[in-house]
């Protein structure tokens, strides 16, 4: 009898130590389902009609996007996050530029790519680079000329994240009629 019932309560444990398991992987992904059930694919951030890829969940009154990456890896969940900002003081993308730039210079930081685009048919001009305490990490920074900023954070063993972010960019667009 005792060897039957701790046969029982082993097997339970490891019952429910599988069903932890899998919650705790799997959390990411089935929040974001259950967010795009609720809310759909896309977020009004500002002017702006923002998609919301699957595995993605908008969240801070709708103008940040945040995702796991790498997706569906256990025990390294790490917040992926994508922010869309009112513009710093109507700045252009000259200006808007050069500041950033000279900030990070600031920091000992270099800028290591710039990106001209079209964000909801807008010139829209971003900046890439990395900070010395975070190697692992990579930083995109946007201005959409005189209407919003964006930042997305990631980290680079996820080597889609970047194209996936310049992909969400050219999904924007306006509320109203084109610009």
């Amino acid at each position: 009898m005792k060897r039957r019932t701790k046969n029982l309560m082993c097997g339970w444990l490891g019952v429910f130590l599988v069903v932890v398991w899998v919650l705790i992987y799997a959390a990411p992904p089935i929040y974001a389902s259950l967010w795009h059930l609720v809310h759909g694919s896309t977020i009004q951030c500002g002017d702006f009609l923002v998609p919301v890829p699957n595995n993605w969940w908008a969240a801070n009154q709708k103008c940040t996007l945040t995702t796991a990456s790498p997706e569906y890896t256990l025990g390294s969940h790490r917040p992926v996050q994508l922010f869309l900002r009112d513009p710093i003081a109507a700045a252009d993308d000259a200006t808007w530029g050069s500041a950033v730039i000279t900030r990070l210079k600031q920091h000992g930081i270099a800028a290591y790519h710039s990106t001209t685009l079209s964000v909801g048919g807008i010139r829209t001009t971003c900046l890439e680079f990395r900070t010395p305490t975070s190697v692992d990490r990579s930083n995109i920074g946007c201005n959409v000329h005189r209407h919003m900023t964006i930042v997305l954070y990631y980290y680079d063993d996820d080597p889609q994240m970047k194209t996936r972010f310049y992909q969400i960019l050219a999904t924007i667009r306006p509320v109203g009629p084109s610009r």
